[in-house]
């Protein structure tokens, strides 16, 4: 645990080649939506490069805030990695396994409503992320006056 807290960086720079690897290999594989009678259909290549760029984005980020010596809080670092990791996993299986029956035990209304939660619980991690780095921000302030 205290090497998660310690490399936060490590979590989401080092699964972006295998996120890649898995994107490229199942590419053919297809999220298929239907919203307001509107049918979207997303490769999973193209939900594999979303997620790969986005850890890429935050483990470059943590890693300049581990450069620039900001210490962020631990228990916000933990719950956004956990809330983040878990909700981008369950996205990529819901594209892996679009046409088979888990879709079904997991989210049993429908693909579009189990997407759409996952990109909540997503974003509702980042808000976490943000105030981490807002509150860390407030305290080096408060040090230097």
């Amino acid at each position: 645990m205290k090497k998660v807290i310690k490399y936060p960086y490590l979590i989401f720079l080092l699964p972006v080649p295998l996120i890649l690897l898995f994107g490229y290999w199942f590419g053919n594989n297809t999220l298929d939506l239907n919203i307001h009678d509107t049918y979207y259909v997303i490769s999973y290549w193209h939900i594999a490069k979303m997620i790969s760029l986005f850890f890429g984005i935050l483990g470059v980020l943590y890693w300049i805030f581990k450069v620039l010596k900001i210490n962020l809080l631990q228990a916000l670092i933990l719950i956004h990695i956990y809330i983040t990791w878990i909700g981008s996993v369950l996205i990529l299986l819901l594209g892996l396994f679009n046409h088979s029956v888990i879709n079904e035990y997991i989210f049993p209304s429908g693909l579009a409503l189990g997407s759409l939660i996952l990109t909540l619980v997503i974003l509702i991690a980042q808000v976490f992320f943000a105030l981490n780095v807002i509150i860390s921000l407030i305290k080096i302030v408060a040090k230097t006056n």
